[in-house]
């Protein structure tokens, strides 16, 4: 699951026909803050999902990390998804999971004036 992060359903200043779109992924969409963090399982062998920035900002910048390692940069200026998607070695399924985290620069503030980063989609 994902730490960090609420669902795109809450209170936001995005409607839900400014997010459709298409991608490789399904999955729940959640809003990151500047920091988000989730769990892949041990075993996996890669981590993939999907990040757009919000309808109308200006360009965000998502740095990746997995077990606190950075794995990519990206600018994000486009209003479309992005694939970000990365090979990891796969572990015994008795070891921890991968921890991936990402920090996303600069953040804005929704309706109910939280802080937000970018959307996040996948079945994390």
């Amino acid at each position: 699951s994902v730490g960090s992060a609420s669902s795109a359903g809450s209170a936001s200043s995005v409607s839900s026909a400014a997010l459709a779109g298409s991608a490789a992924s399904a999955g729940p969409t959640y809003w990151t803050a500047g920091y988000a963090a989730f769990f892949v399982p041990a075993a996996t062998g890669r981590v993939a999902f999907d990040v757009r920035r919000a309808p109308g900002l200006g360009a965000q910048t998502v740095t990746v990390r997995i077990d606190g390692e950075v794995v990519g940069r990206h600018r994000l200026a486009a209003d479309a998804w992005r694939r970000l998607e990365y090979s990891v070695p796969p572990r015994d399924a008795a070891n921890s999971p991968f921890c991936v985290e990402i920090e996303v620069s600069p953040t804005w503030r929704g309706a109910d004036d939280r802080p937000r980063g970018v959307l996040l989609r996948g079945d994390l």
